[in-house]
């Protein structure tokens, strides 16, 4: 099994624990770039390379676990790239 399809399917059982490297990880494997927000701070904006497709999130400090609404927001993401199919 992948790594990609690991992330995909860890991300989609709603874990408690799906750490920012992880995310920056998977995002990055289907697609995405990781821009920093405007404004500074931890502000940080997955875009998709081809349909320009962006989620905004907040990167966790100094915990580095993602809140479970930021996991809906990536799986939510990665349905509409295609990445994942319902």
């Amino acid at each position: 099994m992948s790594k990609k399809t690991k992330l995909l399917a860890k991300l989609q059982s709603s874990p408690r624990d799906f750490t920012w490297a992880d995310a920056k990880s998977i995002m990055q494997v289907c697609g995405f770039e990781l821009l920093n927000a405007r404004g500074g701070g931890s502000g940080r904006m997955f875009r998709h390379r081809v349909t320009g497709q962006k989620v905004r999130l907040h990167e966790p400090h100094p915990q580095s676990t993602l809140l479970p609404y930021m996991v809906g927001l990536l799986v939510d993401a990665l349905k509409d790239a295609g990445e994942i199919r319902e």
